[in-house]
């Protein structure tokens, strides 16, 4: 409660927009949120560009939803709090910076490149081998967050069945590790996706909940259905929390340098992205007993005028390497990496 009073208390000293809101009715906004005409008084859900339904059922942790203000559309945070709820935007500089990002990453991958290659020819080192997928993950993720958050390569698949092998393989792998179930709807399921963009999404948000198990680890997934929307809810039973004070993060990741299992928080903004992109929403949310939740919404659609994307147009982000090696190489064994 102090800690939440605290923060709306702080939000004229950001300046990222932020405002609070009630009952449908924005209450208190800071400079940068009145500088985009957004005003005491106004319904919230009249910016609300997905989301709408979540928001209704949304009873704690955070929510990334899409806002339309001023006809642009904005990556948006929403926290539940006793005095309100705090709605952050993510900051017109956050644009910038992935596309720095972006530019940095094609710097790196070339040496990166060089080096697996020259890896290739020595004999086996299972941990550096471990250690170069860890530096392309953290390159790919740097190259394609900015390409992520503008647009998505759709293709009509059925999305019941990508996720169930994508579960499958990641039970593979982990086992011994934790115990990984995926509840799937048992039916065909054919929507728009991008099946690069949603196959990313689960593996970040597998290799988070991995980092944080302890020794009898366990994550749940499941596929559900209300109407035109899915929902894909993955828990697990780690001992971490998010706190109102990290949402200053835009990344949402808490800071701890000393601490190997928190990254850049790229691989959240990834699983954002494609919540937006495919019209959903993402909720986070954390429990003492309860671990960590986390839910990604899709939304169904059958645009007959989609085209299927080329291979020549879309090449493999890792360059050809198992995809969920490659994700997941900070929290599986060395012994995966003997080869490259």
């Amino acid at each position: 409660m102090e800690e939440q009073r605290k923060i709306i208390a702080l939000l004229d000293q950001l300046s990222q927009p932020g405002f609070v809101t009630r009952e449908d009715r924005i209450l208190q906004v800071n400079q940068a949120a009145g500088a985009m005409l957004i005003a005491p008084g106004d319904r919230f859900s009249s910016l609300l560009k997905t989301g709408s339904e979540d928001y209704a059922a949304f009873a704690s942790g955070q929510l990334s939803v899409t806002l339309t203000v001023g006809g642009q559309e904005h990556s948006a945070v929403i926290t539940r709090m006793d005095e309100g709820d705090l709605v952050l935007l993510d900051p017109d500089a956050a644009a910038e910076e992935f596309r720095s990002m972006a530019l940095v990453s094609m710097e790196l991958r070339k040496p990166l490149m060089q080096a697996i290659t020259a890896a290739r020819q020595m004999p086996a080192d299972a941990k550096m081998n471990q250690s170069l997928m860890q530096m392309l993950r953290t390159v790919s993720n740097m190259a394609d967050i900015s390409r992520y958050t503008a647009s998505a390569q759709m293709e009509l698949r059925d999305i019941d069945s990508f996720l169930l092998e994508v579960f499958e393989k990641a039970k593979t792998l982990t086992e011994g590790r934790a115990r990984i179930t995926f509840e799937s709807l048992k039916q065909p399921v054919f929507t728009l996706m991008d099946p690069e963009q949603l196959e990313r999404a689960v593996w970040n948000i597998l290799s988070n909940s991995l980092k944080f198990l302890p020794a009898d680890g366990i994550i749940r997934a499941r596929l559900t259905r209300k109407g035109n929307r899915l929902y894909l809810t993955v828990e697990d039973n780690a001992a971490v929390q998010i706190t109102p004070s990290e949402l200053f993060n835009r990344y949402l990741r808490q800071p701890g340098i000393e601490d190997s299992r928190y990254g850049l928080g790229l691989g959240l903004a990834i699983v954002r992205a494609a919540a937006a992109n495919h019209g959903g929403t993402l909720l986070i949310s954390t429990g003492k007993e309860t671990g960590m939740k986390v839910t990604l919404t899709v939304a169904l659609r059958q645009d007959s005028g989609t085209t299927l994307r080329s291979p020549l147009l879309c090449p493999d982000y890792t360059g050809g390497w198992d995809h969920a090696l490659v994700e997941l190489s900070d929290c599986l064994g060395a012994e995966y990496y003997t080869e490259l």
